[in-house]
């Protein structure tokens, strides 16, 4: 269904193993080639953990679009619901894991002097929210969805958030967005864009 409604859309489990063996391939030539920051085994976990959920809320970014056309044309309704994500990202659902995505992006920024820095953030902030409430952007969605599943593991600081923010980013309305901002982007962010 979801290729008669989208011509370009791929099959996104193919899609996610295509993802993860392309970075495995780049991320085994800078850990040989390049001196990385951290571990490899966190590396590799993190490029797991990315690979496999960076498309995870694809569907429900395409889901009001789907959902206008199969009522029109198969039950013949024309105003049919559409999927309303407000009520939970201010009831505090998403929000507490949005601050967490842009506390971990505070790092790529440039320098900026506090104040600055704090109107960035803001900004960051309502730029998500409507990436979030009104375009149900699959990136940010899946990485919430990711920090939501893995929360409270031990290993939190260290593979899940840098993952988590990588998939937030993979998108381009975000990246192009967000990129000019950003000086020092993680690899495994880079990597993600780059692979997907």
């Amino acid at each position: 269904m979801l290729k008669e409604l989208y011509p370009k859309y791929r099959d996104h489990f193919l899609h996610q193993f295509q993802v993860f063996l392309l970075g495995s391939i780049m991320i085994d030539c800078l850990i040989r080639f390049v001196k990385l920051n951290g571990n490899k085994d966190t590396l590799s976990k993190g490029w797991l953990l990315a690979a496999t959920f960076h498309d995870f809320a694809q569907a429900i970014q395409k889901y009001d679009d789907w959902s206008k056309t199969f009522f029109k044309d198969s039950l013949e309704i024309g105003k049919p619901e559409s999927l309303e994500l407000k009520k939970d990202y201010v009831e505090n659902t998403f929000s507490s894991s949005v601050e967490h995505i842009i506390s971990s992006l505070g790092k790529c920024f440039r320098d900026f002097d506090e104040e600055d820095r704090i109107e960035d953030y803001n900004k960051i902030r309502h730029f998500f929210y409507h990436q979030i409430t009104d375009k149900k952007n699959h990136g940010l969605l899946s990485s919430l969805s990711l920090l939501k599943r893995f929360g409270g593991e031990g290993e939190f600081h260290t593979v899940i958030l840098p993952s988590a923010t990588a998939i937030a980013i993979h998108d381009d309305e975000i990246w192009r967005a967000l990129n000019g901002a950003m000086v020092n982007s993680d690899k495994i962010e880079w990597i993600t864009k780059l692979c997907t």
